[in-house]
């Protein structure tokens, strides 16, 4: 089970730097509400299909 929980971990680190790097926000490592709110529908659909 450890396993797995290693591998959602790492698969939503890896999700958060594809949003980070999506919204420019690649340096910062963090999104802000604003970066959030503006983050394309479509971009979000590719993502939730990983």
């Amino acid at each position: 089970m450890a396993q797995v929980e290693g591998n959602i971990f790492v698969r939503a680190i890896s999700l958060w730097k594809v949003m980070c790097q999506t919204a420019g926000r690649t340096s910062e490592g963090w999104l802000r509400e604003e970066d959030i709110d503006n983050f394309p529908c479509e971009d979000l659909r590719i993502l939730n299909q990983l």
